[in-house]
């Protein structure tokens, strides 16, 4: 597959076959790229979409019906899409698969709920790193372990955006376990240490991925604001503006990650 298990995943080579069983059709993981987008908890109707305008695209999920998975042709690069439920085990499942396959850039697309005042529903952040309230990773590694992305794919990903007229907003965010906890108070006390949004996959993308020595980044459209207690999944001027930026986000990742492909 390109590289040996990943030393941090410690499970039967049973559950390996298991999730890639659910994963990719028969569980052959050799017919994947090894350059893949990956949407965390989103991205079941926008990466289609935008996958299917290449016109050469192919859907070869397994048997799960948490994860759709797409092979296509993107600026002549063989790339693969993973979309799956959100949370931090699907993000540890797909990462202990990219090891697996040998994946040599990762790019996750996913939505986040602002934390800053100055963010708006549509905009789009770029972690730079995030804290680690994911109740998963500490099973990888200590307390004080960093979970940060990839610089050099980070400004790439960052470049990409901007060549489709966004303005990524760098900045620290929080990955949670427990979205019922999230209340305006928590939400401030994160603000004011500088947390601009919170989601549920990033620091375990991170981790995992750095300790398999995978080059990731992570691209976020904000959804809803825990400060200003707005959100975009009723309706209204703003759900246009989050599905457009989304869609943005995507071709700017498909871009990102095809760089890296090995045909």
């Amino acid at each position: 597959m390109g590289r040996s298990r990943c030393w941090a995943f410690t499970s039967s080579p049973y559950w390996f076959r298991v999730i890639a069983l659910g994963l990719v059709r028969g569980g052959d993981l050799s017919i994947l790229s090894d350059a893949w987008v990956v949407g965390l908890g989103t991205g079941f109707r926008a990466i289609p979409k935008v996958l299917s305008g290449s016109g050469d695209v192919e859907e070869v999920t397994g048997s799960a019906h948490v994860f759709r998975t797409y092979n296509a042709s993107w600026s002549d690069k063989h790339v693969t899409a993973v979309v799956s439920a959100g949370g931090a085990g699907y993000a540890e499942a797909v990462i202990a698969m990219a090891s697996e396959r040998g994946v040599k850039a990762l790019v996750g697309v996913g939505l986040c709920g602002a934390l800053s005042s100055e963010l708006r529903v549509g905009d789009v952040v770029i972690p730079t790193g995030s804290v680690r309230e994911d109740c998963l990773t500490s099973k990888y590694v200590p307390p004080e372990y960093p979970a940060v992305p990839d610089y050099t794919l980070l400004k790439e990903l960052e470049e990409g955006l901007r060549r489709y007229g966004l303005n990524p907003v760098p900045g620290i965010i929080v990955t949670t376990a427990s979205t019922f906890t999230e209340s305006r108070e928590w939400a401030e006390s994160h603000g004011r240490r500088g947390a601009i949004c919170v989601e549920c996959e990033a620091s375990v993308i991170f981790t995992l991925t750095h300790l398999c020595r995978i080059p990731s980044a992570i691209a976020l459209v904000v959804s809803d604001s825990v400060i200003r207690e707005e959100e975009a999944f009723t309706g209204g001027e703003a759900q246009p503006r989050m599905r457009e930026s989304l869609e943005l986000v995507v071709r700017a990742a498909l871009d990102t990650v095809a760089k890296y492909a090995s045909t």
